[in-house]
């Protein structure tokens, strides 16, 4: 068994117990105390473990043993969280789970499903060459028959799941102050080029990636006013649209403010809740929701005659 086991064994007994001591992962493992020491203070300085960050492991005389800060406490359970929702997308989507979890983890996993209303078909052929473009920091050759230009030259930087849909960050050839948007989907073609990636901003890149939506532009936000009535009160109120939100409810309106950087996302999110969502801001996109409401009224007044 090797440290990353060890360290496995004991994120499961701070999660379980709340504590450990050196004797027992000692007799578990077969290694000296001394092993264990030296785990520890490998934990302390920078966790091995995918996600969770160092970890501030300190001997309770009260305990018995090694306990968290409750700061790394609460790291600790944030963790726990995510490795069973991810490992829970990957059951749904019938991708391989994380061959090493921590036993907390995997009985935890026993109890959550992922389902998703909709899912993308993508083509694994333009994923793997999109993988193998990145690993080598190559560029590619995309047809992307959306445009004039059908066939583009790009230096692919990220791929991002976003909303059940896959999309690449990527720089088009000539055009570095930019980071375009690929849907994979509508990729219908790829050719690896023997020619190197020169992009460097990657704290854009991050940013971007990170608040990635409808909330994300470099040409400035605009600031959105949303009401909600009934049950979309209760279901938006409890929800992160995005990270710099304001929400107020007064007990029958919850009132939603957010910057965004597109209304097209965000006007297909409110007609979502029908009769119980009132756009009152900015004006612009008041009127394009009125609008949209009328063109579908219209329609269906039609099909009715």
């Amino acid at each position: 068994m090797g440290q990353s086991e060890r360290i496995f064994y004991m994120l499961d007994l701070l999660l379980e117990k709340g504590f450990f001591t050196r004797k027992e992962i000692a007799e578990r493992y077969e290694v000296s105390t001394k092993q264990v020491w030296r785990d520890i203070e490998y934990m302390r300085s920078r966790c091995p473990i995918p996600g969770l960050p160092y970890l501030d492991i300190e001997y309770s005389r009260s305990a018995g043993g090694y306990v968290v800060s409750t700061e790394s406490r609460a790291r600790l359970e944030s963790w726990r969280f995510n490795r069973v929702f991810v490992n829970a997308i990957a059951v749904e989507k019938n991708l391989a789970e994380e061959k090493l979890l921590s036993d907390a983890v995997r009985k935890d996993l026993e109890f959550v499903r992922y389902k998703s209303y909709a899912t993308e078909k993508v083509d694994e052929i333009v994923f793997s060459r999109l993988f193998e473009a990145m690993r080598r920091k190559k560029l590619v050759k995309l047809h992307y028959p959306t445009g004039k230009v059908p066939w583009r030259t790009v230096e692919p930087l990220r791929l991002i799941n976003y909303g059940e849909i896959w999309y690449l960050l990527a720089t088009e050839k000539g055009s570095k102050d930019f980071i375009f948007t690929f849907s994979v989907s509508r990729i219908e073609g790829i050719e690896l080029l023997d020619e190197d990636v020169t992009f460097s901003d990657f704290d854009r890149l991050d940013r971007m990636s990170d608040s990635y939506g409808i909330w994300y532009s470099d040409k400035g936000d605009v600031e959105y006013v949303i009401r909600f009535t009934g049950w979309a009160r209760d279901t938006v109120r409890n929800q992160i649209w995005q990270q710099d939100q304001k929400g107020s409810d007064d007990g029958k309106v919850y009132t939603l403010v957010l910057p965004a950087a597109s209304d097209v996302e965000l006007l297909s999110r409110i007609l979502f809740y029908g009769e119980f969502a009132e756009p009152v801001a900015p004006a612009s996109f008041v009127e394009k929701y009125r609008s949209k409401v009328k063109a579908m009224a219209a329609r269906y007044s039609e099909v009715e005659k």
